[in-house]
């Protein structure tokens, strides 16, 4: 029996309303109780915060792509190595690091579950592999149905029941947690070098649209019961003027389970952008975040970018050639046959970059806009938008306004 007292700890706990109180924590093999023995293990967390352990909704830490990322960027893993140092391994990799990197950053901040965002079912293998070496948390993996043939047959055919069944069967095969959904349609697309631009445009010899995709798999998801709501990333992401695709496809989600949302949009910073072109882009976080506060059942994570080198990895292979043709540097796409793909570029987010400095406003934006937090989370689509370790500068920038205006000053 193994037991621990933390004395005099200073716990925010928002989900039992306690805020910044002071108390002693008793814990016993791994759960709290009332008390312990004498015999416990006494840590004094005078002068430090407790809280619950983090959660990451949606990172990119273990698969496939995320491997590309590894291995086609050398001069990344060249940074943030560590030594071994007693049971702990030796770590590489500052925006894409090696699977201990991961695990053992995310501990140093606190984090204890962490959800992979895409995972390809036909390669679901080596991202089980890769989180049996991410010791420290609880991990999961949304599985990609964007481009599954089997199911936009099924959407073709009206037949949410078959739908349902195939996403079931997925999920049991493969082991994740969620469905997620890509450019839905896009990535179908662009196996013919082609996309859709938003929700109606016809998926090239399916005869669906994104819109149909996008309803028949919520009303699927709903249908089983699963634990957890579509986790969806919009059509015509870091596309000027793509927020009025963004509010179209809020638009389509229906309150169909009234004990907790039924859409979970990624990264939304992404697709919150205005304007005709780059040289009139503007931030549109106002309208979705006014039309997230009327919508409980939709949930939305910022998507932060932060300044500074990182590596872009999606499943939305057509926006990953795009931006390729915008930088000009190093790209790598890849096909998963009748289900997803991928596509992976290094970037860097330049502070005296016009762009760059309004994508940053527009994820700050979106989460001090939107009223209930609960509706809101905190992530950078890691590595997307910035390494994960970037999580305390953000929640600095949220909590305080003083240091958001000596960034603006910058």
């Amino acid at each position: 029996m193994n037991e621990l007292l933390i004395k005099n700890a200073c716990v925010i706990d928002p989900l039992r309303g306690i805020n910044a109180e002071t108390m002693d924590i008793a814990i016993r093999d791994g759960r709290i109780v009332e008390e312990v023995s004498g015999a416990a293990e006494v840590i004094d967390a005078h002068g430090a915060l407790t809280l619950p352990g983090g959660i990451d909704s949606h990172t990119h830490i273990c698969g496939t792509k995320v491997n590309f990322g590894r291995y086609m960027s050398p001069e990344d893993m060249r940074a943030g190595r560590t030594s071994r140092c007693g049971p702990m391994h030796a770590t590489s990799g500052y925006s894409v690091p090696t699977t201990y990197g991961n695990s053992y950053r995310y501990s140093a901040m606190g984090y204890t579950t962490l959800l992979e965002g895409a995972m390809a079912p036909l390669e679901a293998r080596h991202t089980h592999e890769e989180f049996l070496y991410t010791p420290l948390q609880d991990t999961m993996a949304n599985a990609l149905f964007d481009g599954n043939w089997g199911i936009m047959e099924a959407i073709r055919d009206d037949d949410t029941k078959r739908v349902a069944a195939i996403i079931a069967w997925t999920l049991q095969a493969v082991k994740a947690f969620a469905v997620k959904l890509t450019n839905p349609g896009g990535t179908e697309a662009w196996q013919w070098g082609k996309n859709v631009s938003c929700i109606r445009d016809p998926v090239p010899y399916f005869e669906v649209t994104p819109a149909e995709i996008i309803t028949s798999i919520v009303e699927a998801n709903e249908l089983l019961g699963l634990p957890h709501s579509v986790h969806l990333h919009c059509n015509n992401l870091g596309t000027p003027g793509n927020y009025t695709c963004t509010l179209g496809t809020l638009g389509l989600i229906p309150d169909l389970n009234p004990k907790r949302q039924t859409l979970y949009a990624t990264h939304v910073q992404f697709h919150a952008y205005g304007g005709s072109g780059w040289k009139d882009f503007c931030s549109k976080s106002e309208p979705i975040a006014r039309f997230v506060n009327m919508r409980p059942q939709i949930v939305i994570d910022m998507g932060q970018v932060m300044f500074g080198r990182t590596t872009t990895m999606t499943a939305d292979g057509p926006m990953e050639f795009n931006l390729y043709r915008l930088h000009h540097d190093k790209w790598s796409n890849h096909d998963v046959e009748l289900e997803t793909g991928s596509g992976i570029i290094p970037v860097l987010y330049r502070r005296k970059n016009l762009v760059n400095s309004i994508m940053w406003a527009i994820g700050l934006e979106l989460a001090l806009l939107t009223e209930s937090p609960w509706q809101c989370m905190l992530t950078t689509d890691n590595p997307n938008g910035a390494p994960f370790v970037k999580y305390p500068e953000i929640i600095a920038l949220l909590m305080s306004k003083k240091y958001r205006d000596a960034e603006f000053a910058t």
